[in-house]
Formats: structure tokens, sequence, C-alpha cells
């Protein structure tokens, strides 16, 4: 608590209270990626790797306890669209309160580069040599569907407006979805740098409205010679917690352990 006091700024502690949480695939014992925090951060940050399709429940878990404020959760195509995509949808429907950040390769580019649930039809891959068959996942229409409240498409090649996505997916009350273009240049060589920039456009450069629903799943359907980027919707709505009556109360780890004597009473009444 010592160093939470020579904080100077309230929202400096606010941003340290996220917790972090990375999805990705453990290869023979040992992470591909490791990811640096200032000291400071061991105190007041929650950092967990999770092994393929666990971070999003356990992500929201920890929701529920009153350290955490907020829930920032990376991870990667051929996880979260695949063998988490159970996770994946039933948190956008319960709208759950938390910013999940996908970086979308296209391929799986931490084992080589097999198709993935977005790679397209006809590209070929060590796991698909004659060309991929299966239609890829549209993650966007998906979440629009499925009750995302904030959905988005960035590309790492564009830092800036994706730094302005995240903010904006930070801020917001709600499930909110980035989906992050992000070349695999060593395994993918269709999904280039050059092949994007030739086709991505920004949203936010012409007339778009992004709390029109049905416009939304238009953009979120494009693909080809224009590729749109930038928050196709937005939507203001309760979120899970909100709507939970259990949690009315606060964290449920705030709250004493039994049962009142009014709701002992009443179920006993029901029961006996």
């Amino acid at each position: 608590m010592e160093q939470r006091s020579r904080i100077a700024s309230p929202v400096v502690w606010q941003l340290l209270s996220f917790a972090l949480f990375f999805g990705l695939w453990e290869v023979a014992g040992r992470w591909p990626i490791s990811f640096a925090f200032p000291p400071f951060s061991k105190t007041f940050m929650a950092l967990l790797r999770m092994i393929a399709d666990g971070s999003l429940p356990k992500a929201y878990l920890s929701t529920l306890q009153p350290l955490v404020i907020g829930i920032f959760l990376c991870s990667i195509a051929g996880i979260g669209f695949g063998i988490g995509m159970g996770h994946f949808i039933h948190a956008m429907r319960r709208n759950l309160n938390l910013t999940y950040i996908v970086m979308d390769n296209e391929v799986y580019g931490l084992t080589t580069g097999q198709a993935s649930p977005t790679t397209t039809e006809g590209h070929k891959t060590k796991s698909t040599p004659r060309g991929n068959v299966e239609k890829p996942i549209q993650p966007l229409a998906l979440a629009i569907a499925t009750g995302a409240t904030y959905v988005a498409r960035g590309f790492s090649g564009e830092p800036k407006q994706l730094t302005k996505l995240i903010a904006g997916a930070i801020a917001h009350k709600g499930f909110s979805l980035i989906d992050v273009f992000s070349p695999c240049v060593t395994f993918n060589k269709i999904n280039t740098y050059p092949w994007f920039k030739e086709r991505l456009y920004k949203l936010e450069d012409s007339p778009y409205d992004p709390t029109d629903l049905m416009a939304a799943m238009e953009k979120s359907m494009e693909w080809g010679s224009r590729i749109p980027i930038g928050l196709l919707y937005r939507h203001e709505k309760p979120t899970y917690e909100d709507t939970e009556p259990v949690l009315a109360k606060g964290p449920l780890v705030q709250q004493p352990l039994g049962l009142d004597r009014k709701t002992l009473d009443e179920l006993l009444a029901e029961t006996m």
C-alpha cells in the first residue's frame, strides 16, 4: 500500500488495477512469447498466462473480486475463434464487462502456419497443401449477432488508430471485441502487410454510424478489394453484472457466507 500512496493521480491507480490475461498455447513446456512489465506492476496487476481456451472464463471470474476494476484479455485467432469458440460466444451473449483483443494472423503463426479458423478458402498451408476448403469464421459478424456491445477491427500497421480503438474498448462498459489483423511475416505469404495496406480503409474517414446494427453487419462481412477497419458497432446496454441479482450487493468475495434469515425462512417454507 506504500507504493500506492506514491502515485499522485488516481487515474494511474485505476490503470494499474486492470487485470491482464493472455490466452496462448504452451509449446514444449516453454512460453513462446514473454511479456515484460515494470516492477511496480507486480503489485497491482494480475498477469496470468492461460493455456488454450481457458482465458475467458478465468478472466471473468477475476471481476468478482474487489481490487480489479477491469479486464484486458489478449488471445490469438486460432485459439479465440477455434478451441475457445464456446467461451467466446457465451461471454458475448452475456455482455460480460471485459475487453477481448484477438491477434488475427489468418494462420496458426505459433505452430508453423497451419490453417486456422480465419484462413481464407483456397489458402495453401502445411495442413492444407491443396488449399483450404473450409469457410473462414466471420468474427465481427458473429460478435454483433451474438450480443457484443463494442465491436471493432484494427491493424497492427495502424498503431495510432489501434490505440484509440483499445482505449475506447476499455472505457466501454460491456463486452468489447477488437479483431486485429496481425500479419504473420514468417508463415503467411498471402495476407501480408502490403496486401492489407492495398485493401484496408478507415471507417472514420467516411460518414458511418456505429450504432446502426444493420450497417455494422454489412461492414462486418465486407472482404476482398476493400476491407473496413475501425469501430463497426457500439451499443449501450446493461452488463451481466448489472442484471444478476446475486451481484447487486457487490463482489461475492465481499459478501458474508451463508443465507440471511429472511432467505433461509423463505427456502424452508418452500421446501418443507
